[in-house]
């Protein structure tokens, strides 16, 4: 692990920060973000995303005196019944992922 680990306000910052920087890739309006937690990789997150869901960046965050935790961070638009609410955040969740959705 050779990245640098975010502080837990660097981590925050980040998170809120999501949409606004990568909305222009998910085609603006009705974009949706999330944060992933609890994946060993960023592979074994991306396996659980239907297509119309995608990476928008992931890094390794301080954890106290555990060791860094990987934040994962996706985007994406609902379609034909592949939403946040309904499919994208459950799916993870059968998993051992926990995401939430960035408001």
């Amino acid at each position: 692990m050779n990245e640098t680990i975010c502080t837990a306000d660097q981590t925050e910052r980040r998170i809120a920060l999501a949409p606004s920087r990568y909305g222009w890739m998910m085609g603006g309006e009705g974009s949706r973000f999330a944060v992933i937690r609890g994946a060993t990789s960023v592979k074994q997150a991306e396996a659980y995303l239907p297509g119309n869901y995608v990476l928008c960046e992931s890094f390794w965050a301080a954890d106290g005196l555990k060791a860094p935790k990987l934040i994962v961070i996706i985007g994406g638009k609902d379609n034909a019944g592949w939403t946040m609410d309904d499919y994208v955040v459950p799916r993870l969740a059968s998993g051992l992922l926990w995401a939430t959705e960035i408001v």
